[in-house]
């Protein structure tokens, strides 16, 4: 119990049983309790690559708990969300590196497989051998999604390694022009429809491309089309 003196004399504060009060006067030693963190696993994200200001989706089983995203440590936040996907924009100064989810208490609580590139989505020139069919001499496309290529005659042998891929996630390839009917991803043919496109679904995070039986300049295009089931 306190007293506070002043002009109107001594005032009594405190608590009193007899006179029904139920707010005391004490200090309050209580803490509040943080919940333990929440697991958001990010699967995987599209695009893989792009300069500050681009679109960018993750995908995740557990979204909800996500109350921020972050890209080279930099705060990007949400201009759409789903219980399973989070759309941002890469933020001024987002820097190279994966893409981590926080949750409201800002504990990283979960990353992508692979890193958002910050930087132009530049198309890769095939370098020469690349006649492996096993990959072992094929062009590194990384992150970026077109290669640029030219089959010397339908003997020819071109090969394109790109990271970046969600597993089980739905993909499309694109030939243009249509030099050659099919492209072999992983070594299993995908029919290209008259267009020069066919679907495919992603076994691994890097996936080889190959393209034999035609004769001409190309170029190979990897789009997206959805997240894994």
């Amino acid at each position: 119990m306190k007293l506070v003196s002043g002009r109107m004399g001594i005032v009594v504060i405190g608590c009193w049983a007899a006179l029904g009060c139920v707010v005391c006067d004490s200090d309050d030693n209580s803490s509040s309790s943080v919940p333990p963190p929440v697991s958001i696993p990010l699967r995987g994200m599209w695009p893989c690559i792009g300069p500050i200001g681009t679109e960018v989706t993750v995908y995740s089983t557990n979204a909800s708990p996500a109350a921020s995203v972050s890209v080279g440590g930099r705060a990007a936040f949400f201009t759409a969300r789903t219980t399973k996907s989070l759309t941002f924009n890469v933020p001024t100064g987002g820097a190279t590196g994966p893409i981590v989810a926080h949750d409201a208490f800002g504990r990283a609580s979960g990353q992508t497989p692979e890193q958002f590139v910050v930087g132009n989505d530049d198309p890769v020139q095939e370098v020469e051998p690349n006649e492996d069919i096993n990959g072992g001499d094929a062009t590194p496309m990384f992150q970026r999604t077109r290669g640029l290529g030219n089959l010397a005659n339908p003997a020819d042998r071109d090969h394109f390694l790109r990271n970046c891929f969600m597993v089980g996630g739905r993909y499309i390839v694109t030939v243009t022009p249509r030099v050659v009917g099919v492209v072999f991803v992983n070594g299993t043919g995908v029919p290209l429809d008259a267009n020069g496109r066919g679907e495919f679904n992603a076994s691994h995070m890097s996936m080889l491309f190959g393209l034999t039986g035609g004769t001409g300049p190309y170029t190979m295009t990897i789009g997206f089309v959805s997240p894994p089931p």
